[in-house]
């Protein structure tokens, strides 16, 4: 058996390792394998150290004796078979890798190949299109996560053109959830079939991350307009809420609470970097018409998750919008009540009718 002397090896960082005197232990979330044998924690906490230090290769000499040899490849396998070290060339991935497709590998199980997922968030593009201090967070935000980033600043006319509008990602910051910027560019994106993100600053009850909209196939800005005007508490006002046109009254409201901001802005984060690395075929936080809201109350704040469904005739993005309502199905008898019983003679009638037919 040739045993290879100098290979690349990596520790997998999604693993938490602690040792006693006669077991490894190797924690993956609630998973945790055990295993026990001689000097294997001494071993294994020697070996930790030697690659935490920087060491991307493990050369034990061409000197040393075959059983040797076979004794360290079958505790390398152990170790590596327990997801605790990655060799040869997913080993090599983890170190050329950015953090953030790293974690998006780690997420999706290793079911999808590293270099692939560092590939593809290298095609991706974000574009940030806002203006005010949760605009600028999000740009600097996805730049350190390792996305390509386009501050189109508050003109739409300085989004960049796609040639993959479902792939690439427009993030919109508006100023409350009636902001024109909003409504216009959910009436591009529907012609354009962009993909794209509304987030909005708190606004005394709620702050918002979504919802993720794919044209034509979820619910569009407008729809959750009219969905949460229809559960607006106070129903003499919803008209005029869903038609009333925004004045500016404050200064940059995003400002005021940047804990929660900041929360925004990894929400944001961790949606364009599972859409870029994983697609839509494996995105979990990206799924069309999710949202997150963050409320801050009384009882804390809290952070909710939801999935937001088309309205039937949206008048943005529902195709039956301008069609009649359905009409009363066509019946022979029509005339005749649907129970005849409270109509004995029609019913005397439409018997005696049967029978001439017989």
């Amino acid at each position: 058996m040739s045993i290879q002397t100098d290979r690349p090896i990596a520790i997998n960082p999604g693993t938490t390792v602690t040792v006693t005197d006669e077991a490894v232990l190797v924690r993956t979330g609630d998973h945790v394998a055990r295993l026990t044998g001689g000097q294997l924690p001494a071993f294994t906490e020697a070996l930790l150290t030697l690659l935490s230090d920087g060491r991307a290769t493990l050369d034990v000499g061409a000197d040393a004796d075959q059983a040797r040899m076979l004794a360290l490849e079958s505790v390398l396998n152990q170790l590596t078979q327990v997801g605790l070290l990655e060799r040869d060339e997913v080993a090599q991935d983890l170190r050329d890798a950015p953090p953030a497709a790293v974690g998006i590998w780690l997420r999706a199980l290793r079911n999808v190949p590293l270099r692939t997922v560092t590939e593809r968030m290298k095609d991706g593009t974000a574009t940030v299109l806002g203006r005010n201090n949760l605009a600028e967070s999000l740009i600097e935000g996805l730049r350190s996560a390792g996305v390509q980033v386009t501050d189109a600043g508050h003109s739409i006319d300085a989004v960049p053109a796609s040639s993959d509008p479902v792939r690439d990602v427009v993030i919109v910051v508006g100023n409350n959830d009636q902001d024109a910027l909003l409504t216009d560019w959910n009436r591009i994106a529907l012609e354009s079939g962009r993909t794209w993100l509304p987030v909005i600053p708190f606004d005394g009850r709620r702050a918002l991350v979504g919802p993720w909209t794919l044209p034509k196939e979820s619910a569009c800005f407008v729809c959750y307009r009219e969905r949460r005007g229809a559960s607006f508490p106070d129903r003499e006002v919803v008209a005029d809420i869903l038609t009333a046109r925004p004045v500016r009254s404050t200064s940059d409201r995003s400002t005021l609470w940047p804990g929660l901001s900041t929360m925004q802005v990894g929400l944001v984060i961790e949606r364009v970097v599972e859409w870029f690395g994983l697609t839509d075929r494996n995105a979990g936080l990206a799924v069309p018409g999710g949202l997150h809201t963050l409320e801050i109350g009384s009882s804390g704040l809290e952070v909710n998750a939801h999935r937001l469904y088309r309205v039937p005739r949206c008048p943005e993005c529902s195709g039956a919008r301008d069609t009649g309502y359905p009409m009363i199905w066509f019946h022979p008898d029509a005339g005749v009540p649907l129970h005849r019983h409270d109509n004995p003679q029609a019913s005397d009638e439409v018997a005696s009718t049967q029978e001439e037919n017989q």
